[in-house]
């Protein structure tokens, strides 16, 4: 109890003409403390995976509902918009390098895909046909799961207040407190 009020006392005193420097974030009177001290900046990645799933469940209407009718225009329609669909939505959201990626991704596992199926042997004049499209499908499904869950996302930096305890001795006395922005 006796090194207690002794250690307490020797805070007071060495305190007493100006705030402990260990324990106190408090700016000299009238100095204008720094915004810094009071916020913390986080990370946030915001994902917009569904918006890519909508484009690609878009492009997919349109083929189908192309080859249904035998429209052309909705088919070139649809796969326009299978092709550029998401690399589009990457670029307005100002992702170039999502944007390129995609648009990478897309053309290129739909293009190996689709002549990996045309590869393989069958019977018959337009066989390699069907297992190119069946390959296309695949490529383009694969790349479109991808595009949505790794490349859909944006990473934005927001202030969040902080909260910093406050200790000032001083002849007069002491304040304990807590300083922040709320």
């Amino acid at each position: 109890m006796a090194v207690m009020l002794a250690v307490t006392s020797l805070l007071f005193l060495l305190g007493s003409a100006t705030e402990l420097p260990a324990t106190s974030v408090a700016a000299a009177p009238g100095a204008v403390e720094p915004e810094a001290v009071y916020y913390a900046d986080e990370q946030i990645v915001d994902w917009y995976g569904l918006e890519t799933f909508a484009v690609d469940a878009a492009a997919v209407a349109l083929v189908a509902a192309g080859a249904s009718l035998d429209s052309e225009e909705l088919v070139g329609a649809g796969l326009l918009t299978a092709g550029l669909g998401a690399p589009l939505l990457h670029a307005s959201k100002g992702h170039t390098g999502a944007a390129v990626g995609s648009l990478a991704l897309r053309l290129g596992a739909t293009v190996i895909l689709a002549n990996l199926g045309a590869s393989a042997d069958c019977e018959g004049d337009f066989c390699s046909l069907g297992n190119a499209a069946l390959g296309a499908m695949a490529g383009y499904g694969a790349a479109a799961l991808v595009d949505a869950l790794f490349l859909s996302r944006a990473t934005r930096t927001e202030r969040r207040p902080r909260y910093v305890p406050r200790f000032t001795a001083s002849a007069a006395g002491a304040t304990v407190g807590v300083a922040g922005a709320f």
